[in-house]
Formats: C-alpha cells, structure tokens, sequence
C-alpha cells in the first residue's frame, strides 16, 4: 500500500508539473507558413536526412526543406543554408579516398601478448562502460580469449579460431580507446578495430557467440567515437546473427542443474545479447529514421528476461546487467510505428495527438516503475543533485542513461505534434486533444532544456561515454529549443534556452582533445559549428522585430506566470 500511494502521490505531482508547464497555445505558435502549391512534389527523403525531416515540423511544414529554409530566413533575417543542418547526418560519411587497410595473414593471426589481453578483460571491467556494455560474461569470454591462443594443429583449427581471434583485437580496441581517454598513452585502437573487422569478413555467414560479441564490441567501438553509418552497418548484422542463434526467443531456466552448464551459460548469454541488440535497435530507429529490425511481431519479448537487469543490486553474480531499460525501448518501438512509419505520416491530426497521448501514458506508465532510487524525472531542480550521495557505479551509470533517454524519448514524442496544423481540422478538434498540443510543444521543451542543463552542470560524470552523449542528446535537444526559439522569439524564456544553446558549445569545446581520435575531433568541431549556427540564428531572431503574432503578449504573460509560480 505504501508503494501504492507514493505512486498515486508522484502521479499527481508530475500531472501538476505539465500543467504548469502547459500553457502555450497553438494559435501563438508564430507565423502560419504559406500553404504548399497543391501540384508541388517534395522530395523524397535521403538516408542522409530522413531522421532530421522527419522530427522537424511547423504547422505540418518540413523545416529542413527549401519552403522551410524560406520560413527561417523570415524569422532571423539572415540567409538560410540546409547543408548546414545536414552535417549532422554526412559528417559521418567516410572520406572518399578512405578505403580500408589491407593486413597481411600473419599479422592478423600475429595477437597482442596473452598477458597483455588478460590486463585488457581487467581494464574493461573497471571501467563504466561495461554496464553499457554487458556481453562480456566473465567465464565464456575467458575461453574465448584460451581459445584464440591456442597452437593450432591444422588449417581447419585455425579457421575455427578466427571468431576468437577477432574477439581478442575488437577488445584491444575499445581498451586502447579507453587508455587513452584516461590519458595512459595513446595507442592505436583504430588499427586493433581494422583487424578485427577484417577478421569478422571471414567469418560473416558463420553465426557464433563468439563472432556475435566482436561483432558488437565492435559495433560499441564506433558508436562510442560517433561513427553511426559504420555501427549502423554492424548492427544489422549482429541483429540478424542473434536470431540464427536463437536469441530472439526467450528460453526458461529447467532447473539447477541445467544452469550449471556451459550451454545454458551461453543461451542465457546470447539472451542477453539480444536485448542489447533490441535496446540499440530503436535507438538507431529513432535517430536514422529507418524501421527497426527487432520487431514485437517477431521477437519474444517475455519480462523479465533474466535476473539482475536493471535491477538495484550490484553483486558479482548480476552479469547481464543493462544500463537503459528495454522496457523503454518497447515504447521506442510503438513511437516508429505509430508516428513515424509512412502509414504514420498520412494520418490526419486528429490520429497523430491521439497517438501522442496514448504514448505519454505509456511512458509516464514506464517512468513509475522504475526503482526510485534510479527513477527519471520530468524536470531537475537547479541546486538538487541527480544522483543520491552513495549510489553505486552501477545505479550512476542507469541513473545517467535514464534520464537522458527518458528527456530525449519526451523530445521526440512531444516534438511530432508540430506536424498538427497544417489543415483546417484543428478547428473542430476535441477540446482534450487541443490540451494535447498546447503541453506536448512544452513538454519537448522543458525535457530539452533539462538534458543541456544537466549537461552544462554534470557532463564530467559521463566519463567514457561523453563523446556519445553529446552526439546523439545533445544535438536533439538544441533543435528542439532553436525551432522554439524561431517561432517564440519574444518570450522570457527564449533568452534562458539561447544561453543554454550557448552554454552547449562551451561545453563541447571543453573536452578534452586528448581523449579523441582524428576522426572524433573532425565530427566534434563540425557539432560545434553545427550549434554556433544555431546560437547565432536563434541571436538573430531574438534580436529582429516586429516577426510575432498579436497573441504574442498575452502569450508571454500567461507563459512566465506559469513557471515561476
């Protein structure tokens, strides 16, 4: 009952945060955009852009779009270039001379010291990113590594040790990055990532364990540097390979006994594996704007798939623990269909705001059952620590990822509803469902600015993983509050999401360029640039008059209100 009426308690308190935070109109949403020509053909989205066109609305307008760019010059002032906006999906685009290293045989099969990749298992498990990581199951990973140090009797044992063997060089990899993001020396984990990838080549119709976790040690290598289009690549094949073994179907314990052996170990590994593969699945989703690989049709998502994930404990025995909760990621999964798959984008708006909604309740739904030590929230208070004083790594680590991802899940779901207004229907929308648009814009809002506050004030806690962090929320939350910036220039609260914006770069500029590799530093600049742009835009705008509606006072009034309440 206890628990119960905390629930009840937190579901009043959060119901009373998006009232106060809900207080924009529709009809102060800016300059309507002239209407499209009715024989006008848009056209079709490219990989590049897909994911920015299809977040990024006003009033039913593609902002990223030739009739967009229009728009924003009539809002700053200043000429508009889209190739600015899509940088964020090309930069990642290897060059075009690229191509990659040839290896001679010896020199892949030629691994590091046997003592040297035992002292790597041991770096990788005292670092965070092992709980973003959880494939490394401690005893089917150390012979793993036997394995590939074994002497070979004849071409055929050799063949068999190529998976291992590509597993030995994708964990050289990630430990060589992580050295030298502490600052122990800096060596070549490119080079290590090379052969490994060569390696796994040889061996990509051959499903295995062992080449499922190079697979996406390696997959993990290039998301954590910012490399989207290669990890994007390695994901669809390890998606694939953890259904040829099996993964996608959960597989319950018969007794102690058959827990003991070596091939229960390895179906409750391959278990695991596939949830960090549905997990990264609708992140890619969401983010790229393709359709997830790892569907509900297709995959047995009983819960809870096996102990210890996302759990408060921090015992030894707790291997596949998860830093983000697949739970999420089902809701993840419903988003793409419900909002933007191409069925979703013919709905009328009536359709997208029911969805929005039956979404939020899903999530808020999610939110409550998460353990309260760990749990999310809408917004956090200037002064008041995210973190309890004495939490684990491991609940630090699911504290951070949850908060990030539940702000930037809010983002995306609230942010569709600026694809509403582009027909007459919204004159005869049902009073609740107008609710819906005036809190949604506001509730993309305030998660937004809570992720760059949390990054202006915390981002040394993100320890390995910043690199990642700043590419995928980062850019995401400055969007949201640069198009509110456009289209609210005048209210108070566009000077606090413009120094945020502002702040955001200083952060980005501070890490440090030691903890980067070439390629990291090239895409980091390219996010710097990317948000100066926008922080002069959103400059631009703030500053140039006579661009609001004639709601926009009373607009303002009712907003700043609102929020200091």
């Amino acid at each position: 009952m206890a628990e119960g009426k905390d629930q009840s308690t937190e579901v009043t308190s959060l119901a009373v945060e998006r009232d106060r935070i809900s207080t924009r109109s529709p009809q102060s949403e800016g300059s309507q955009p002239s209407p499209a020509p009715p024989n006008q053909t848009v056209p079709a989205p490219t990989l590049s852009n897909r994911c920015l066109d299809a977040k990024w609305y006003f009033k039913g307008m593609q902002i990223l779009s030739p009739r967009g760019a229009e728009w924003m010059s009539s809002r700053t002032g200043e000429a508009v270039d889209l190739e600015t906006f899509r940088l964020l999906t090309t930069v990642n685009k290897p060059p075009a001379s690229a191509s990659p290293p040839y290896f001679p045989p010896q020199e892949l099969h030629q691994l590091p010291e046997e003592e040297a990749t035992f002292e790597a298992i041991g770096i990788f498990n005292h670092a965070s990113i092992q709980y973003s990581l959880p494939m490394l199951d401690r005893v089917l990973f150390q012979e793993t590594v036997k394995r590939a140090y074994m002497q070979p009797s004849d071409a055929v044992s050799m063949s068999l040790q190529v998976p291992a063997k590509a597993c030995v060089w994708a964990l050289h990899a990630m430990t060589n990055r992580l050295q030298r993001i502490w600052g122990h020396g800096d060596r070549d984990s490119e080079k290590s990532a090379q052969k490994a990838l060569t390696l796994l080549q040889l061996v990509a119709e051959t499903p295995s364990l062992e080449t499922l976790q190079a697979t996406l040690l390696l997959q993990n290598y290039q998301a954590l540097g910012g490399q989207w289009r290669k990890s994007s690549f390695l994901h669809m094949q390890a998606c694939r390979m953890v259904c040829d073994l099996g993964g996608h179907f959960f597989q319950p314990r018969k007794g102690a006994v058959a827990e003991d052996g070596m091939a229960a170990r390895q179906t409750r590994c391959i278990r695991a594996l596939f949830w960090f593969c549905y997990v990264r699945d609708k992140d890619i989703a969401l983010r790229s704007g393709t359709p997830p690989l790892l569907t509900e049709d297709y995959c047995d998502l009983s819960w809870p798939p096996l102990p210890g994930i996302l759990s408060n404990t921090n015992t030894a025995e707790h291997t596949y623990q998860l830093s983000n909760d697949p739970r999420l990621s089902m809701i993840k999964e419903k988003a793409c269909r419900l909002l933007f798959s191409p069925k979703a984008f013919q709905s009328v708006d009536s359709e997208i705001l029911l969805n929005i909604r039956q979404l939020d309740v899903e999530l808020e739904q999610w939110r409550l059952a998460i353990p309260s030590t760990i749990r999310p929230r809408l917004a956090i208070p200037a002064g008041q620590p995210l973190l309890p004083s004495d939490a684990s790594m491991l609940q630090r680590i699911q504290c951070i990822n949850l908060q990030l991802d539940y702000h930037y899940t809010v983002a995306t779901l609230h942010t569709t509803v600026r694809r509403c207004g582009n027909t007459k229907e919204d004159e005869i929308l049902p009073e609740d469902l107008h609710k819906v648009i005036h809190s949604s814009v506001d509730l993309s809002i305030e998660a937004s600015r809570s992720t760059l506050a949390f990054f202006r004030t915390s981002v040394d806690i993100l320890g390995e993983g910043a690199f990642q962090y700043i590419s995928l929320y980062v850019l995401n939350a400055a969007m949201v509050l640069f198009v509110n910036i456009l289209i609210h220039p005048y209210y108070r609260g566009a000077q606090s999401e413009f120094d945020l914006l502002t702040a955001a770069v200083d952060v980005i500029q501070g890490i440090s360029s030691r903890a980067l590799s070439t390629y990291e530093m090239t895409h980091l600049q390219e996010i710097t640039r990317f948000i100066k742009e926008l922080v002069r835009l959103g400059k631009c705008s703030i500053s140039r008059p006579g661009i609001e509606d004639d709601h926009h006072h009373h607009h303002d009034h009712r907003h700043d209100h609102h929020h200091n309440e």
